[in-house]
């Protein structure tokens, strides 16, 4: 492997501990990490009001560069994800400056991109967006 593959691969496995330490704080009923790669890389689960559990998918990104207002995909990656049966949970973590985003992935919510991609309005997640998040995985 050359440099700038491992050091993909270290922002990588960051940004996927951040995310996983993220979820944990969220106080699910369980956190698994996907085995194989199909697109999602966490599933979570809540209890619900009514007993049961809520499951949602997790996909995880990571960079070193800052993160704007809007985050892009793959369309094929896009369309599996948004037309999927259960919530999915776009999270894209900094690990330069430590810092989180969220989107949830909704067809409504993204617009064209360039080269074959879709954009994804993105926000910084703060205590209130943490406590949202929280809310809707819970639901």
């Amino acid at each position: 492997m050359n440099s700038l593959a491992d050091r993909m691969q270290m922002v990588g496995h960051r940004g996927e501990l951040m995310i996983e330490l993220f979820l944990q704080d969220l106080e699910p009923g369980f956190v698994a990490q996907s085995t194989s790669d199909f697109g999602y890389d966490f599933f979570v689960g809540f209890t619900n009001a009514d007993g049961g559990i809520n499951t949602s998918a997790v996909v995880a990104k990571a960079t070193e560069q800052p993160v704007s207002d809007r985050y892009c995909l793959p369309k094929n990656i896009y369309a599996q994800l948004a037309y999927s049966n259960i919530p999915v949970l776009l999270l894209v973590a900094n690990v330069k400056e430590n810092r989180l985003y969220h989107a949830w992935i909704k067809p409504q919510d993204s617009t064209d991109g360039a080269n074959g991609t879709i954009s994804i309005p993105v926000v910084e997640i703060d205590q209130e967006a943490q406590q949202s998040i929280r809310q809707r995985l819970a639901e």
